[in-house]
């Protein structure tokens, strides 16, 4: 009969069933009667004890003696005489039904039911009525016998021990003429036997009750000693050998208990500890039982939610219908659609936190559904995030519709399959995005140029080696055949083992930039070529402007030195004005020369000691420095990267013009240096006449000048030359000044030469 449940289905409602509840509620033992034992079941003698560990019930055993060995104990009948038998029954219903086969009417046990009103077999109903006694009465058969009966309370058992009385009064016969009186003889037979027979009878079974009675009470030491040699006494060493079975498991099941009691206790504590909220509802959605999480959670003391309606309590008005109904449904079987659930529960103080609940049925021993058990973790913080993720979600889409780029994230592979591609990738290719992306049915490397392919390839790949941004133009071909000019700029993104994991980048249309990068090109180049052109007519021009100028200036000289005097005063006046005149004419050309030519020397830069150039300066100057009386202030200058003979240049003029315009006050002339991160500024300061500030920019334009001739001598080339030596050298010359205050003329040089 194993794997049946005894407390389901037609097993449910048997006096088994009943017994075994109340095993379990408490009651020691039970030995079953007839009625109790369900169809199905062998007949023989049914026992159920319970299993204790102290006062708890752990567990419950039942006992079956098969009732051949009954059978065989009532058939040894060879000491009551030839008509002697031991009959025993259980009552059914209005009659009494045979528990073993009848001596003189062999039927099967338990199919021989004699009813009540019948007249027959009075001994047995005797039995049921009143208990013990022993007379002459009418048996199963009809017949009359000298009987003795006992009723089994504990088994619910009759048994009676009989004779037939004719073979009795045969007996008494034989010895009427006996010394003893007849009476007396027939009463202590009668004595002696029914005695003899109802103890020979019944004193093996309760026997075995009274063990079944220990054992049930929790003494697994508990034995029988049954010594009549026959089949009772092979049943008591079965009892025995079976008590000492339980002993041994009962000792398992102490062990086994502690353990439960151990992982209760831990279940507990982890509950007490445990971050998850967890709640039992009832049927009715009352709460069984909660822990301290949730109560906490909450704000509630228990006290507050054991027995309360969860949903009218806990669950917000606007979630309530539906988080019942879910409930519900879980209560009347479909708990599979909703072992996961999200809603809202509502604390004391009235927030409102999201969980995320894994529920389970609870049933009971009978699978009738009792409740639910729900553990749920409070996802405030992942809905709070997700609300980050979902506005910075926005913010990138935002920005990645607003920024001309094209964004993408793609594979590190010969394709560049595509993770995701912007959708402005339409308007720059032609094509739909999704075409581009994992399953589509275009690669990216498709739109690549052919010629660019190769180049792509090796620079994006050569950058991710050395783990660096990848920067590269390129060509991509449109649908409909068009080439434009993309820049690409991007970097890869790795995993914990430093495994690239994809590519992400940004793409830009230059093709307008390329366009205008091409005709400033083309426009470059024509500069530089009429800038070349003008130069070599500047040179030319200025070279053999030296030749006629150098023979007017010698005839005018020769006339001079033979008529000097002779020709007039008014004629020598206009022969040195011819002679100042060419003599100009002749710096003016010196001049151009000088500033063509600082293009046309090879830009060829070395180390500069800027202290030696100022000394050369210095040293070139000393005479119009002496004339003018002018104190010269310096600070230690760097080394820097140029031209030895330009910058000397520029400090000369420099300085030179710092005299040349000096006030009626004694020239001061300083020169200092200041240090930034990429560049060296040298300025030249001093306290002459000053610049109006109007004129910044025409002073540094060549033949321009802000005085005549008569009142500062010059050409008005030196600061142009200036401008252009420090350009050349990746700098520039500025002005600071005002009119009447002085000016600080500075020029800057590159810490390191630009390419």
């Amino acid at each position: 009969m194993r794997g049946i449940n005894l407390f389901r289905g037609k097993y449910g409602k048997t006096g088994m069933a009943e017994a075994l509840r109340a095993v379990f509620k408490g009651t020691d033992s039970f030995v079953l009667k007839y009625g109790d034992i369900p169809e199905g079941f062998l007949s023989g003698i049914y026992g159920i004890a319970a299993l204790k560990r102290g006062k708890q019930t752990a567990g419950a055993v039942i006992f079956k003696h098969d009732a051949k060995a009954i059978e065989r104990i009532t058939m040894n009948t060879a000491d009551i005489g030839e008509t002697g038998e031991i009959v025993i029954a259980v009552k059914d219903g209005n009659g009494v039904l045979l528990a073993v086969p009848a001596k003189n009417e062999p039927t099967p046990a338990f199919s021989r039911n004699i009813p009540l009103d019948s007249g027959l077999a009075l001994p047995l109903q005797k039995a049921f009525d009143s208990g013990d006694g022993s007379g002459i009465e009418t048996d199963y058969r009809g017949k009359k016998v000298l009987a003795a009966w006992k009723y089994l309370e504990g088994l619910g058992w009759a048994i009676v021990v009989k004779k037939d009385r004719d073979e009795v009064l045969d007996a008494i016969n034989r010895l009427r003429k006996s010394v003893v009186p007849l009476s007396v003889v027939f009463a202590f037979f009668l004595i002696v036997f029914s005695a003899y027979a109802a103890l020979k009878a019944s004193s093996p079974v309760l026997n075995l009750a009274s063990a079944f009675r220990s054992l049930a009470s929790g003494d697994y030491r508990t034995g029988v000693s049954i010594n009549t040699g026959d089949e009772m006494g092979v049943v008591g060493e079965e009892f025995n050998r079976m008590v000492k079975i339980l002993a041994e498991n009962a000792a398992r099941v102490d062990l086994l208990n502690e353990r439960l009691e151990g992982e209760a206790h831990r279940a507990n504590r982890y509950l007490e500890v445990s971050e998850a909220v967890v709640v039992e509802l009832d049927a009715t959605g009352a709460v069984r039982e909660i822990n301290p999480r949730a109560l906490k959670l909450l704000g509630y003391e228990k006290e507050e939610i054991i027995g309360k309606n969860w949903f009218d309590l806990i669950i917000g008005k606007k979630e309530s219908n539906v988080v019942k109904r879910v409930f519900e449904e879980m209560i009347n079987g479909r708990a599979g659609d909703f072992e996961y659930f999200e809603n809202n529960i509502m604390t004391k103080g009235g927030a409102r936190i999201p969980v995320y609940w894994h529920n389970i049925v609870l049933k009971d021993e009978a699978g009738a559904v009792k409740g639910t058990l729900s553990s749920g973790i409070d996802i405030s913080a992942i809905k709070e995030a997700e609300k980050e993720l979902e506005e910075s979600e926005k913010k990138f889409r935002n920005l990645v519709e607003n920024i001309p780029g094209v964004f993408y994230r793609c594979a590190l592979d010969k394709e560049w399959t595509m993770h995701y591609l912007d959708e402005k990738i339409g308007a720059l290719a032609g094509y739909d995005y999704e075409e581009f992306l994992e399953n589509g049915p275009r690669r990216f490397v498709e739109i690549i140029h052919p010629e660019d392919r190769e180049k792509v390839e090796r620079i994006v790949n050569e950058a991710v080696a050395k783990a660096e941004p990848y920067e590269l133009e390129y060509r991509i071909v449109n649908r409909n055949g068009g080439i434009k000019w993309v820049f690409e700029r991007g970097s890869a993104e790795r995993d914990e083992e430093g495994r690239v994991k994809w590519l992400d980048g940004v793409i830009f249309d230059i093709s307008e930039k390329k366009n205008y990068e091409e005709e400033l090109n083309m426009l470059l180049a024509e500069l530089k070529r009429s800038n070349a052109e003008l130069e070599q007519f500047a040179y030319i021009a200025s070279h053999d402007l030296q030749e006629p100028l150098r023979s007017i200036a010698g005839y005018l000289q020769l006339i001079e030195r033979r008529h000097k005097g002779g020709l007039g005063e008014e004629t020598d006046g206009y022969m040195d004005a011819a002679l100042k005149s060419a003599e100009r004419m002749k710096t003016l050309i010196n001049n151009v020369l000088d500033f063509s030519r600082i293009e046309r020397k090879p830009r060829i830069f070395e180390a500069v000691d800027l202290n030696e150039a100022l000394d050369n300066a210095l040293e070139g100057l000393s005479d119009m420095i002496n004339r003018a009386g002018a104190v010269i202030e310096r600070e230690t200058l760097p080394c820097v990267k140029g031209d030895p003979g330009q910058i000397e240049v520029l400090f000369t003029n420099l300085i030179g013009n710092s005299i040349k315009f000096h006030s009626e006050k004694k020239p001061v002339i300083k020169i200092s240096c200041s240090e930034a991160a990429e560049e060296y500024k040298i300025s030249v300061k001093d306290n002459g006449i000053g610049i109006d500030p109007a004129y910044f920019d025409r002073i540094f334009v060549i033949f321009q000048r802000l005085h005549g001739r008569n009142e500062y001598p010059g050409t008005g080339i030196g600061l142009a030359i200036c401008k252009k030596i420090a350009e050349r050298h990746g700098g520039a010359l500025k002005v600071e000044s005002e009119q009447g205050k002085g000016s600080v003329f500075s020029f800057t040089i590159p810490k390191r030469r630009k390419k």
